[in-house]
């Protein structure tokens, strides 16, 4: 397994890795946190620590995080140290070029161009979880232009 493996199967049973300094943290629920896991984290923990903190990823670590197509990243593309988050949800979508937007009483996802259709855009995975939690997007935009209007 690679390591952009191991941080995408970790975070896919709700563990949550973080970097500060030389050190490596997670939290995560009980059940997930095996021995194993912990064996994986001390085993591997430097390369963890050098995904974590890079600038642009081989086309193979987006694929296992769940970024396709996209081939580099910004630093902190990954967002594992608080992945779940409305906001970064919001993030990962705006790396395609998607964005959430109130349109009437409808939240919408779309493209900052014509040509960026999400439904095209975005991974399956992505676009099933934007899906899945779209009345939490909906709240925190609506919230958000609340506060910036």
């Amino acid at each position: 397994m690679t390591v952009a493996e191991l941080v995408a199967h970790l975070s896919d049973r709700g563990i949550v890795l973080g970097a500060r300094g030389a050190d490596l943290y997670y939290r995560g629920p009980d059940a997930a946190v095996t021995a194993d896991v912990l064996d994986a984290l001390r085993a591997r923990k430097a390369e963890i620590l050098d995904l974590l903190r890079r600038d642009r990823f081989a086309p193979a670590e987006l694929d296992a995080l769940g970024f396709l197509g996209t081939g580099s990243a910004g630093h902190g593309m990954i967002e594992v140290e608080v992945r779940g988050t409305v906001e970064v949800l919001i993030l990962r979508l705006g790396l395609f070029d998607v964005e959430p937007e109130i349109r009437g009483d409808e939240l919408w996802l779309v493209g900052r161009t014509p040509a960026d259709d999400p439904e095209a855009v975005l991974p399956p995975k992505l676009l099933a979880e934007a899906k899945a939690r779209a009345e939490e997007i909906d709240r925190y935009v609506r919230a958000k232009g609340t506060r910036d209007g």
